[in-house]
């Protein structure tokens, strides 16, 4: 878990910086290929990390269900054990950021459409 949990860290920093750049957009107009360069930096780093965090997912889901089936425990209570584990750190870190990037794509897109529709009209 801790080499997962240290590539987690490293991409979540990553993406940290491909979004704020993002965020910058609004204060300065862009061109397209700015743009551009923004949404393939933002897709390449988010495909990776969506392998890295449904990984992590699976991990935490799993030390749950382990922990009902080996000590019988009820869904809630391996839930609420398991939140006091290593795993879910990791997949508490990789669920944020990805619902970041999620939100760094809708702005990306609102900003592009925007920038089309300033375009468009001139």
């Amino acid at each position: 878990m801790n080499e997962l949990d240290t590539k987690v860290r490293k991409y979540a920093a990553t993406m940290r910086q491909v979004i704020a750049g993002i965020k910058s957009f609004p204060t300065a107009p862009q061109t397209l290929e700015e743009y551009s360069k923004a949404s393939t930096a933002l897709i390449q780093h988010q495909a990776y990390f969506i392998g890295l965090y449904a990984e992590v997912e699976t991990i935490y889901k799993s030390r749950i269900e382990e922990l009902q089936e080996v000590d019988g425990m009820s869904f809630s209570r391996a839930e609420n054990k398991a939140q006091s584990e290593e795993c879910f750190g990791t997949y508490k870190r990789a669920k944020l950021t990805y619902e970041l990037t999620e939100e760094a794509v809708k702005l990306l897109k609102k900003l592009i459409t925007a920038r089309d529709s300033e375009y468009s009209m001139s």
